[in-house]
């Protein structure tokens, strides 16, 4: 598997806890990830997908993971540009903080997969109401701020403009 990590360096410790829970890692993309808050996004989040010098073949063998960047709206529109590109939801690594560790460390808490979650809802019969998709669900992205993922999934329906390319 190949995770693209767009946050801080993994430990050999993490990378032991991921191949504990299933999921072996061949090769790790550490992304820098800084962005220009004034500027626009949408554009700075095509660059990191660039950077992660993702192959179309990789894109349909490889296995992908992805430990996504702490900015909620720049993880939102990662999400979607690799679901985009790579025409799936990608495996989600979370971390959570280790109780009482100092200096402090975060280990894995879980892998989520999207796609397992959205095909899920979508068999119980769930409304999707912007606040309730799978993708703002998993990101606990607050219901104000849900709209844009709504937004993000109901665009994906349609053909992309020529100044979205």
């Amino acid at each position: 598997m190949i995770l693209l990590n767009f946050a801080h360096p993994l430990t050999a410790d993490q990378r032991g806890q991921l191949a504990a829970l299933s999921y072996p890692v061949d090769e790790v993309r550490d992304i820098p990830t800084q962005l220009d808050l004034a500027a626009p996004l949408v554009a700075q989040v095509k660059a990191l997908v660039d950077s992660a010098g993702l192959t179309p073949e990789q894109c349909g063998t490889s296995g992908i993971l992805v430990i996504l960047p702490s900015l909620n709206f720049a993880a939102v529109l990662l999400l979607a540009e690799l679901q985009r590109r790579i025409g799936y939801y990608p495996f989600i690594v979370r971390l959570r903080p280790v109780t009482g560790a100092l200096p402090p460390r975060y280990e894995v808490a879980e892998v989520m997969d999207l796609n397992c979650n959205l095909a899920r809802s979508a068999t119980w019969g769930y409304p999707l109401w912007p606040d309730q998709t799978p993708l703002a669900l998993a990101l606990e992205i607050p219901s104000d701020q849900a709209a844009v993922v709504h937004a993000m999934a109901v665009r994906q329906a349609r053909p992309a403009r020529e100044e979205e390319k």
